[in-house]
């Protein structure tokens, strides 16, 4: 018997691994959407989620299973309260918040800017009752969006109809 082996090493968490903003991000999902859980989340409370992953990578695999390659699917309409939830929750870093607006707008017009760049052609890849459910799910949050549109700060709120530059908070982000 080998006295000199390294004793075995205890498993790890598969959740607990990867970079913190997965945890916060699943915090702040599991707080806001307990009992609707959308397909997409698996990516955040899976256990089998590559451990190497960085930040970086994991966020943008967490955002491809959402909008996949620009491209809306059949499930990509109920990934998008999954960015609702994240954009309007303070724990989220400003950065992130603005990445989940910029992509739950990006979302909802697939279909226009497919439509121009192809015209006068129609886009290959294009399914126009996926893309106008997911618009539609993103105009159902865009209300609780620009409810925070004045608290945002000035690196996330461009100027807006909805919120006038003098209703801006002008302190600088938190890190």
């Amino acid at each position: 018997m080998d006295t000199h082996a390294a004793p075995e090493q205890p498993q790890h968490d598969a959740i607990a691994c990867g970079p913190p903003i997965r945890q916060l991000f699943r915090d702040v999902i599991a707080d806001r959407l307990p009992d609707r859980m959308p397909l997409q989340a698996a990516m955040l409370f899976d256990s089998e989620t590559d451990p190497a992953w960085d930040e970086r990578t994991s966020l943008a695999e967490f955002y491809n299973e959402i909008l996949h390659q620009d491209t809306c699917q059949p499930y990509t309409a109920e990934g998008l309260a999954l960015l609702a939830a994240l954009a309007v929750d303070d724990r989220i870093p400003a950065r992130h918040r603005f990445q989940a607006v910029d992509l739950l707008f990006r979302t909802a017009t697939v279909a226009e800017r497919h439509l121009a760049e192809t015209w006068p052609a129609t886009p290959q890849h294009a399914d126009p009752d996926s893309e106008a459910r997911a618009c539609k799910a993103v105009q159902l949050h865009t209300p609780d969006l620009l409810a925070r549109w004045p608290a945002e700060c000035p690196q996330f709120s461009w100027p807006s109809p909805a919120s006038p530059s003098s209703f801006r908070r002008t302190t600088p982000c938190p890190p």
